[in-house]
């Protein structure tokens, strides 16, 4: 199976295109799967330019379902680029306690 599991939406900050665009070149390039993993939130102080706030967090995951009703021949995957920093884990277990369980 041809995947692609890092891939972003503009709420990243560093990625430019709607998830819908991404579904149609998986499409055409024939990947089966993909799986949009944006930056988590993450505290304010750390590294802002590169990761969606947490106000950001619940339209993320809207972009991403919608894309997921458009393409229903495509496997979309909800996923999170968490990182470890520390002094930080009880903010990204809270952000990924908000995560959706399925798919």
């Amino acid at each position: 199976m041809i995947v692609d599991y890092h891939m972003h939406t503009p709420l990243c900050r560093h990625a430019v295109g709607e998830p819908e665009a991404y579904a149609r070149r998986a499409i055409e390039l024939g990947i089966e799967e993909n799986r949009f993993s944006d930056h988590s939130p993450m505290p304010v102080s750390y590294d802002p330019d590169w990761r969606m706030t947490s106000g950001e967090y619940p339209p993320n995951i809207e972009m991403v379902r919608r894309c997921q009703k458009a393409f229903p021949q495509l496997s979309i995957k909800l996923g999170l680029e968490a990182d470890y920093h520390p002094g930080t884990e009880d903010f990204v277990k809270g952000v990924i306690r908000r995560t959706p369980s399925t798919t």
